[in-house]
């Protein structure tokens, strides 16, 4: 490959980060709406809402890694597992969902790279312990 064809290269990949970013910022106000309604739904439009959720965090989950946002990833991975692992007849609790979605806002808006180092440990640990003692309670 040529200087030329290299920097074309990355110019491509560079623009699509770009739109990751914007997609993902527009996911994340689209969430934070779906949690708006999801305080207010009645029990079969809960069902339908965590669907929802689940595919567009699974999405976000999906190319996060990709643009250099593993965190995303990681963030969507778990909130994804939350919501498989309640399964068909359980419903999310909010904070749960509420707490992913904040997370998610505030990587994507920080523009957090890369695994987000001693905080974003941090903040996996957290989001982990949440979902496991949501899960805990959920089947007490």
């Amino acid at each position: 490959m040529t200087a030329d064809e290299i920097q074309s290269a990355q110019d491509a990949i560079d623009s699509l980060s770009a739109n990751y970013v914007n997609w993902t910022r527009d996911q994340v106000k689209e969430l934070y709406r779906l949690h708006d309604q999801f305080q207010e739904a009645d029990e079969q439009s809960l069902h339908s809402l965590q669907l929802t959720i689940y595919d567009m965090a699974h999405n976000i989950k999906g190319m996060g890694s990709s643009f250099n946002y593993p965190l995303m990833t990681d963030i969507g991975a778990s909130l994804c597992l939350y919501l498989k692992k309640l399964g068909k007849d359980a419903t999310a609790q909010s904070p749960v969902i509420e707490a992913h979605i904040k997370s998610l806002d505030t990587v994507i808006n920080q523009e957090i790279t890369g695994d987000g180092g001693e905080a974003g440990a941090e903040l996996r640990a957290r989001l982990s312990s949440l979902v496991e003692k949501s899960l805990l309670a959920q089947n007490a």
